[in-house]
């Protein structure tokens, strides 16, 4: 789930507007790069910066077209969404009330430089 290749691959394979949705796993306590000139953090609402290497590789594999969560429970596991970030106001307005707050959870995935 970390190669990039893989995932312009499947990008490639993708109806027109389609999009893709991945369970990404947790965290990595690793806070380098990896040498590649890129340091892919995400922002959580407390403040917390981790590294989630899934979503680094799908974040150069869909540039500026991807979207990540947190998803609430046990552990720290995020979820990542391809395409551009939907609108969370109608997306939230139209599903059931108990989901709506999960919706605007979401982020757009953006790079830092290193």
């Amino acid at each position: 789930m970390e190669d990039v290749a893989t995932w312009v691959e499947l990008s490639s394979r993708l109806m027109q507007h389609g999009r893709i949705m991945v369970n990404c796993g947790g965290t990595h306590s690793e806070t380098n790069d990896g040498g590649d000139g890129m340091s892919q953090l995400l922002s959580l609402n407390d403040g917390l910066w981790v590294q989630n290497s899934t979503i680094k590789a799908l974040c150069k594999a869909f540039p500026g077209n991807l979207s990540w969560k947190r998803v609430e429970g046990e552990g720290e596991n995020y979820l990542a969404l391809t395409g551009p970030l939907p609108d969370l106001d109608v997306w939230s307005a139209s599903v059931p009330e108990k989901l709506s707050w999960n919706v605007k959870q979401w982020r757009q995935c953006r790079s830092f430089p290193s």
